[in-house]
C-alpha cells in the first residue's frame, strides 16, 4: 500500500500533466487514500477534469472535489464607476 505523501505527489503530478486544469490553484491533501481538492477553477470541466485526473492515480481510494468555481468579472473604465455607483432617482 502507498503512503498518503506517495499518493499526494503522485495525485499533484497528474494535475500538472492534466490539459484545461490550472494546478498551481488546486490544493491536494490525502488522508487514508482519500484525496480531498480545494482551490479555485474556471470551469465546471476544469473541476471535473481534476477530479478524473487524480482518480487515475493507483492506490487513490476516493476523490472528494471541494474545487470552486470562480468567474471572471469585466472591469469597468475608471470613468464609468461613477455612474454605476450613484442611484437614480426619477425626477418629479
Amino acid at each position: 500500500m502507498r503512503s498518503d505523501s506517495e499518493l499526494q505527489q503522485d495525485a499533484r503530478l497528474e494535475l500538472v500533466r492534466e490539459p484545461g486544469v490550472d494546478a498551481e490553484t488546486i490544493e491536494v491533501r490525502v488522508q487514508d487514500g482519500v484525496v480531498t481538492l480545494t482551490g479555485n477553477v474556471r470551469s465546471e470541466a476544469e473541476s471535473w477534469s481534476a477530479a478524473d485526473a487524480v482518480r487515475r492515480v493507483p492506490g487513490v481510494q476516493n476523490v472528494v472535489n471541494e474545487t470552486m468555481i470562480t468567474r471572471e468579472t469585466s472591469v469597468l473604465p475608471a470613468d464609468t464607476d461613477a455612474d454605476v455607483a450613484r442611484p437614480w432617482f426619477p425626477s418629479n
